[in-house]
């Protein structure tokens, strides 16, 4: 399973992807778009990847993200 602590390179992809979704695009529309994206990755990678390690992958950075998120919207909250 492949999980990693962020370097400043990660963070900078991941703000150069968020920049990119259009204003006023709807959570779910990205959500779909964003997931058919890692669909197409996993269907890219250069090793054999079954659907449960790639589901595994998926889901764990998930959680990791979500936590993420909740974190920093907490902080967010908690400045105000």
């Amino acid at each position: 399973m492949r999980t990693f602590n962020p370097t400043e390179a990660h963070h900078k992809f991941m703000a150069d992807i968020k920049a990119q979704v259009p204003a006023g695009m709807p959570d779910q529309e990205i959500l779909a778009v964003v997931a058919q994206w890692v669909g197409q990755l996993v269907a890219l990678q250069r090793f054999p990847m079954t659907a449960e390690m790639a589901i595994q992958i998926v889901n764990t950075n998930i959680e990791i993200g979500n936590r993420t998120a909740q974190l920093s919207v907490g902080e967010t909250e908690g400045s105000s």
